[in-house]
């Protein structure tokens, strides 16, 4: 649980620690706002896009088998941020990062999961989504400290020897396992046509500040995602191997409770951004008081996922 959960912590690290980047990232590199943006909206479209297929390749293929290349795919990323020569550079190795991350979450969850009996994976669940809220913690502060220390490349560096330590760990101690009841056929058609009905909405939001809410770009990418996605749960229901497993929505708990984590994702994520532009731009407050000042929200979330964990066990 603690080798699988820090590489959560540093895929969670990773979308608030740049956050307090920005400026010193802009100066350097002189970056425009559209590209600072990018290098936020990249990493995210990366992971949303490629979640799916990650779970579905974990669950496919095997959940160690996935978990360590998508560990060593966000070392990769980790390490060329970390090298940036260019602002574009540097959006692109972000992707690269997303695509890691957007593997090794799911599969990380669901190797820790076979390993605790029925009656404590409530218990490990919210020690694991803990783990996540911690890295949304102490990622402005970490940041901020990198930063003041050395540079922002600091940020993205941190990461290569502990991604190196979880390789190292993983192969020796996690024990592969799969579903029991996946074919190992995966649609083939039905992942392309659902990571670009993903990206394409996200890219939709994204731009959507530039390029005006109401212009024909903006409505044209919304309407193929909605297009792709609807065409992804029409394949879904008759593929025996679907890129989105559909009989998991006939649970309502299952559904209510992915409607309402992604409200208070929305919440909880977008925050960071905002409030680290308005302290440093606006009230002109250091890098390390930004950092600090940004923790105490995800932190409460850090105390409360351990405690609801241990309550639903009940």
């Amino acid at each position: 649980l603690g080798v699988a959960t820090m590489v959560s912590f540093l895929v969670v690290v990773d979308v608030s620690v740049v956050n307090v980047a920005f400026p010193t990232i802009r100066d350097d590199l002189g970056a425009s706002e559209t590209s600072l943006s990018w290098i936020v909206s990249g990493y995210n479209i990366g992971v949303a896009a490629f979640l799916l297929l990650g779970g579905r390749l974990a669950d496919s293929l095997g959940r160690k088998k996935v978990f360590l290349p998508g560990v060593a795919t966000f070392l990769l990323g980790s390490l060329l941020c970390g090298m940036a020569p260019s602002t574009g550079f540097l959006i692109a190795a972000r992707i690269v990062q997303a695509v890691g991350g957007a593997v090794l979450m799911p599969a990380s969850l669901a190797l820790v999961l076979p390993e605790f009996p029925l009656s404590r994976r409530s218990t490990a669940v919210g020690f694991w989504g803990a783990t996540g809220s911690l890295g949304a913690a102490f990622g402005p502060s970490l940041g901020s400290v990198l930063i003041r220390l050395g540079s922002w490349r600091f940020v993205f560096l941190i990461n290569v020897p502990l991604c190196l330590l979880v390789l190292v760990l993983g192969k020796r101690i996690f024990r592969e396992s799969r579903n029991p009841d996946a074919s190992g056929r995966m649609d083939l058609l039905g992942i392309p046509i659902g990571t670009a009905g993903v990206a394409l909405g996200m890219l939709a939001i994204v731009q959507s500040e530039q390029w005006g809410l109401a212009s024909a770009r903006v409505i044209g990418l919304a309407v193929a995602s909605v297009g792709l996605v609807a065409l992804l749960i029409f394949r879904s229901k008759r593929h025996p191997e679907p890129l989105l497993d559909l009989s998991l929505y006939r649970h309502r708990s299952f559904a209510s409770s992915n409607l309402a984590v992604a409200f208070y994702s929305m919440g909880f994520t977008s925050q960071f951004l905002l409030n680290s532009l308005l302290l440093q731009q606006l009230w002109d407050q250091s890098i390390l008081r930004t950092g600090v000042a940004l923790t105490p929200s995800p932190l409460l979330a850090t105390l409360t996922s351990v405690l609801t964990g241990r309550a639903t066990a009940l």
